[in-house]
């Protein structure tokens, strides 16, 4: 039986934001040349581009794009990068970095981490 892996979506990663039709929390970034940056991989701005990031202190966003800068050349993708916002912990990309320090370098900028409720069958 053959098995279909599905890619991670936006509404994965976003489960709330402020003004969702304004996308008051979202910008355009260029992405550093050859950098590799999926949804929900936490990043950082080094020299003026996005990289993922390499020191916890210093994650400023979140990618909501899946883009891979051609060697050679920078790219560019949609960052999350302000709140007010909510994001699902278990589907972000924390590259081996403290996650608590993370999450508080993110809630400087609004955005709040959170686990996915889960949903019970009792009334």
């Amino acid at each position: 039986m053959t098995t279909i892996v599905e890619k991670k979506v936006i509404s994965d990663v976003l489960k709330w934001e402020v003004g969702e039709g304004y996308l008051f929390c979202r910008e355009k970034h260029v992405v550093l040349d050859g950098e590799v940056l999926a949804i929900g991989t936490v990043c950082e701005t080094a020299t003026g581009k996005k990289i993922q990031a390499t020191t916890a202190g210093n994650a400023d966003s979140i990618c909501l794009e899946n883009d891979i800068a051609p060697v050679g050349a920078d790219g560019s993708a949609v960052f999350l990068v302000r709140g007010p916002c909510i994001i699902n912990e278990d589907q972000l990309d924390y590259n081996s970095l403290t996650k608590a320090t993370v999450d508080a370098a993110l809630a400087a900028f609004g955005i709040l981490v959170r686990s996915e409720p889960v949903k019970s069958s009792q009334l």
